[in-house]
């Protein structure tokens, strides 16, 4: 212990003799373990950490594999079919999101709910603060129960007990509170916190009511494992059920023959693990960079501890000493590299948070715990032994006499040491590089993909929502009362035009449905699917949506006039090819859940982007409102100017006519268009921010070589100098030591980024991820960046005095 005490000791003095060389040193470091620990924090949270309910590693998520719709939710009565009939799960539990409408607590507000089955509480292993969860008939049309996240009990209830077995008002509806859930539960994960969970009797009394139809698949479904069933064995079971009801009900299940089974956690973090892992590969790449210019550092830092190393070595200190004495010191650097790379994770945890997708999921959860410490800490002892291992062999071998001599430069140990080091610039270069091309590909991407046309005029748009509760409002009543909000709005100053849909065009939630054409009839489980929307008149004009052929909808197109469509431009091309698509008529599928009267098609519209910039434009069908009555309407309006002067304008207005409706998701449409690329965003902005850092450290990494070999060639120069050589042949000279190692470090680099880029391919959009364009890029960066690093010290060898460079040899 005495001489460990004894090493750190003098390691200390070493560092502090050297202050410039120490924080050199440390900053290299900190950058490196900083920017792993911030991006670990998130993988941590997101990737790694177990969900925080019981036993997490028994529950699934399932799915109805159903034809051309790959995302299908699960029909009420199929999943009630599946709890009575498995032998696999100790419960499955449904579970959508909805909006609603508190009122009765000071003013209306609206507030996202989950609407589930009575056992979701008890599945995940989560208890009421206070009071208690669902019972199994508070399923049943006529039961009004709450339970309340604990955020809405303590902003809106002021965190009163005594609002237990109280009553409140949802949509118009009176609830009894029957519990509050413990802070920081959320449920669903992935999305927006719930402010509250009520039970499926509200959609068991909707008019008509949508549980007994096999055909309306809205949920979610979460599922927990008997003990010691495996995944393989449940989802063999449940497929023997689903097969059983596709046979039994063909006509909504003969397309949905087989369930998709995934562990929950999987299942939540799908669609953002590879960005994450490819983000966690990159800022490893750049902390190997880092240990390389530390590296490069101790061994230029040798050539003056070569004389003191000879003195130890010729006094009786082994080799093995020598090594442990460079390794303790190597160690110190690597702990204060990690304490101030820990207060640089703090800060870019923070950075990273701000740019975070909001989809991301557990994002809540992100932050500097103890595992994120423990990864940290052993950064410091990897980083430590990566960087000092090789400096240590090296320099622990001296020549004696050599680097005795009072005048003798060590030329052989020199030239190893240069050796070593220009390996090391070539291997920091071709890192750098992968690093380039993978941002250079989402870069690209980025671009592409903010050049995509939605099919609609985003300029001057602002949307917003409301929801006019069914107790107060009935279907005819709702259409008369957004048809006077239209008409007032339309009116208003500063606006151009309005109207409203249900859902806006490039939406996650995209109705998907089948349908007949007159004259070509097929059973039902072959329909053919696309997708719909139902529009108020004026919306296409409002939206800049070009109608192509025949008219949109009108104010005429009335419950009591003839049922008509609007097709889309891809919806023509595909079922009416080489046809006038206008006049024939097609049939809707089950979202009317009734008569399915033959629609004439009245107008051709262009194509929108309906499911996000990144996906393929896909036939689309339009229904009037006043005919198929959509749920919730989202209202769009064309200003004049900035469209967000007109949000008071609008909730003045409402409130004019219903003080008691809130106005809420109020963003322009440019807004609303950004969350289609806010994961491409922060996958791009952060490789792009490692990559540079990477460039940055090459290109450092590069430049300390070059002065390197400058001051060991002073000598040199002098001589050549003296002997009548140019400024710039000498420039020359140094340059291409400089562009040789760049060069070769591009070679491998290109070799490596060919393979490693394919990993990214899902994640780029319009480029392909061995675009040539990208790769001569990245590489005409590095080496322009070589070059200006090279320059310097070239330069200053130009300005070698001869007489000064020969007297001090």
């Amino acid at each position: 212990m005495n001489t460990v005490l004894q090493d750190f000791r003098f390691g200390l003095r070493m560092l502090t003799k050297n202050p410039g060389f120490t924080a050199v040193a440390i900053i290299t470091l900190a950058l490196g373990i900083g920017a792993n620990t911030a991006i670990f924090s998130v993988v941590n949270a997101v990737l790694l950490s177990p969900l925080p309910f019981a036993q997490p590693n028994q529950l699934v998520s399932l799915q109805q594999r159903v034809k051309d719709q790959p995302d299908s939710g699960v029909s009420y009565p199929n999943l009630f079919d599946w709890r009575a009939q498995n032998k696999v799960f100790s419960h499955i539990t449904a579970y959508h999101g909805n909006d609603f409408t508190l009122t009765g607590t000071g003013d209306a507000v609206h507030l996202p709910g989950e609407i589930v089955t009575w056992d979701l509480f008890e599945l995940l292993g989560i208890h009421p603060l206070l009071g208690r969860g669902f019972l199994p008939q508070e399923e049943k049309a006529g039961s009004h129960v709450v339970v309340l996240s604990y955020s809405l009990w303590r902003s809106r209830f002021k965190s009163n007990p005594g609002v237990l077995e109280h009553p409140i008002t949802l949509n118009g509806k009176v609830y009894t509170v029957v519990g509050i859930m413990p802070a920081g539960f959320q449920f669903p994960i992935s999305a927006a916190p719930p402010a509250f969970w009520t039970t499926c009797a509200v959609d068991a009394e909707n008019n008509p009511p949508i549980t007994p139809h096999r055909g309306w698949r809205i949920n979610s479904v979460i599922a927990r494992l008997k003990p010691g069933v495996t995944l393989t064995g449940a989802e063999a079971d449940l497929n023997v059920i689903q097969a059983r009801l596709a046979k039994q009900y063909p006509a909504d299940n003969s397309n949905s023959q087989t369930v998709d089974m995934h562990p929950e956690l999987q299942d939540l973090v799908q669609n953002v693990r590879l960005g994450l892992l490819i983000l966690l590969g990159a800022v490893g790449c750049v902390l190997l960079i880092a240990c390389a210019n530390v590296a490069n550092l101790l061994l230029s830092r040798s050539a003056t501890r070569s004389k003191e190393i000879a003195i130890r070595a010729a006094l009786g200190a082994g080799r093995r000493r020598v090594i442990r004495q460079l390794l303790t010191e190597s160690f110190l650097l690597s702990l204060c590299g990690t304490a101030l790379g820990l207060l640089i994770a703090v800060w870019g945890t923070a950075f990273l948070l701000q740019f975070a997708p909001v989809s991301l999921p557990r994002g809540h959860e992100i932050g500097i715990d103890g595992r994120v410490l423990i990864f940290a800490i052993a950064l410091a002892f990897v980083t430590a032994i990566i960087f000092g291992v090789v400096p240590a062999f090296r320099v622990s071998k001296p020549d004696l006499v050599e680097s005795l001599k009072e005048g003798g430069r060590g030329s052989a140990d020199a030239s190893r040491h240069h050796r070593l080091r220009a390996v090391l610039v070539a291997a920091e270069t071709a890192v750098a590089l992968v690093l380039l091309a993978g941002a250079g590909l989402l870069i690209a991407s980025y671009v592409a993909l903010a050049g995509v046309q939605p099919g609609f005029n985003s300029q001057g748009v602002l949307t917003f929502t409301f929801q006019l509760p069914d107790n107060r409002y009935t279907g005819a009543q709702k259409i008369n009362f957004c048809d006077q909000f239209l008409a007032r709005l339309r009116a208003a100053p500063g606006v151009r035009s309005a109207s409203a849909i249900d859902p806006l065009p490039d939406s996650s939630d995209t109705w998907t449905v089948n349908f007949q054409i007159q004259g070509h009839p097929v059973p039902f489980a072959q329909e053919p699917v696309a997708g719909l929307a139902i529009p108020e008149p004026g919306y296409f004009h409002a939206m800049g949506i070009p109608i192509l052929r025949g008219r949109e909808f009108s104010e005429t197109d009335t419950t009591t006039a003839p049922p008509v469509v609007v097709i889309s431009k891809a919806f023509a091309d595909r079922y009416f090819p080489n046809q006038d698509p206008l006049g024939k008529h097609i049939q809707l599928g089950p979202l009317a859940m009734g008569p399915r009267p033959w629609r004439e098609i009245v107008g051709v519209v262009g194509d929108v982007h309906d499911r996000g910039l990144a996906t393929e434009t896909h036939p689309m069908y339009y229904g009037p409102d006043a005919q198929l009555q959509a749920p919730s309407l989202t209202f769009v309006v064309r200003s004049a100017g900035n469209p967000r002067a007109l949000v008071g304008t609008i909730r003045r207005l409402m409130a004019s006519m219903d003080r008691n409706i809130p106005i809420y998701n109020v963003e322009t449409m440019n807004e609303y268009l950004s969350a289609s690329v806010v994961q491409l965003r922060f996958n791009t902005l952060m490789l792009g921010i490692f990559a540079a850092l990477a460039l940055a450290l090459a290109a450092v990494g590069l430049y300390g070589v070059i002065s390197y070999s400058v001051a060991q060639r002073t000598h040199e120069f002098g001589i050549r100098v003296a002997l009548g050589a140019q400024q710039g042949t000498i420039l020359k000279m140094i340059l291409r030591e400089g562009v040789v190692l760049v060069l070769a470090g591009v070679g491998i680099g290109l070799a490596g980024a060919l393979g490693l880029t394919r990993l990214m391919e899902s994640l780029l959009y319009g480029v392909k991820p061995t675009d040539p364009a990208t790769f001569v890029i990245v590489s005409l960066v590095l080496i322009a960046v070589a070059l200006i690093a090279s320059y310097i010290p070239a330069r200053r060898a130009t300005k070698v005095d001869p007489m000064v460079a020969l007297r001090c040899e």
